[in-house]
């Protein structure tokens, strides 16, 4: 055997080592070796691919906030929107709606209760539309 075919058998022996170590790691988690490539390979697809909202879903949050101080259809259309993309919103841009909706909600509930003819929230046709965006996070009734 030659020099080169002799290094070439230990660096192969090697990395069969390591890979030996990598399967055991991956048995000791539950999961293939092929399971585990694919999820990083889809990891690495999702942080390379863009945003279509923008960095960190900033033009979600800037639609939502543009909606909230509204009346009328558009109201309706930014829930409608919301529900139909809040799977495809990023966790931490789904807490920030999330808070902003609630603290309107809190605002309203005070306007109201101290009879204001301003509401936060908007008419009580606005209000019902972000009842239906609220259910987003809110847990189901039993």
């Amino acid at each position: 055997m030659t020099g080169d075919e002799e290094a070439l058998r230990h660096e192969v022996e090697r990395l069969m080592k390591q890979l030996a170590k990598v399967n055991s790691r991956c048995d000791s988690l539950g999961m293939s070796l092929r399971d585990v490539i694919r999820e990083r390979d889809a990891a690495l697809l999702k942080a390379v691919q863009p945003r279509p909202w923008g960095f960190a879903d900033l033009m979600a949050t800037a639609a939502l906030r543009y909606c909230l101080g509204s009346r009328t259809y558009i109201v309706g259309a930014c829930v409608d929107w919301l529900i139909e993309q809040w799977p495809n919103f990023e966790p931490n841009c789904r807490a920030v709606i999330q808070r902003d909706v609630e603290e309107q909600f809190k605002r309203d509930d005070l306007a109201r209760a101290r009879g204001e003819d301003y509401k936060p929230l908007g008419w009580d046709c606005d209000r019902a539309d972000w009842e239906r965006a609220r259910k987003l996070w809110q847990e189901p009734s039993k």
